[in-house]
């Protein structure tokens, strides 16, 4: 299993933990992608569908996307497109085992229900002062360590090569 191809998928801010999860990752001999860290395409399209081409498994990290409207209060605007459609993506290119869908702040409510299935991890995200850069990475490197004991796990586990329909198939019947 070590050397495998990792694809992680972030939105905004989650580009930090996505680096530091890799980080993690590299340390302990896996080979991981951070989506969008590397340029040798001439599209960012071109380049993220290369990174996901090259890898057998995937860690995309989900939270919906805020921003300040007029008043100063922060709102969601949902979930990042591109993620979900990069989502999609690897869904259809690996088996849906391989792909874990890490849930920062959400309920298993909002996610779609087709798309938060099994193999969904939820993780909260401690508020932290945006200034405060010590607490900010302090935050970060917990939501990291979370995510790379999680998918430490999840290698370890018969999840990595168990279909789950396979399940179905050793239900006996009584003919």
């Amino acid at each position: 299993m070590k050397n495998k191809k990792i694809f992680i998928a972030w939105n905004g801010e989650n580009r930090e933990i996505a680096i530091k999860v890799g980080n993690i990752l590299s340390a302990n001999e896996f080979s991981p992608i951070v989506g969008g860290s590397s340029r040798t395409a001439f599209t960012v399209n071109e380049e993220i569908r290369k990174q996901m081409d090259s890898c057998d498994l995937a860690i995309f990290l989900i939270e919906k996307e805020t921003r300040r409207n007029k008043q100063g209060e922060i709102t969601s605007i949902g979930f990042n497109p591109n993620v979900m459609i990069e989502l999609g993506y690897m869904l259809n290119k690996v088996h849906h085992s391989n792909v874990i869908r890490v849930l920062i702040n959400l309920e298993p409510g909002e996610l779609p229900s087709d798309l938060s299935g099994t193999w969904s991890e939820f993780i909260e995200k401690e508020e932290f002062d945006e200034n405060d850069e010590e607490a900010k990475e302090a935050v970060f490197d917990g939501i990291a360590n979370k995510i790379a004991d999680v998918f430490f796990k999840y290698i370890s586990s018969e999840k990595m090569t168990a279909n789950k329909l396979d399940y179905f198939d050793k239900w006996e019947t009584n003919a």
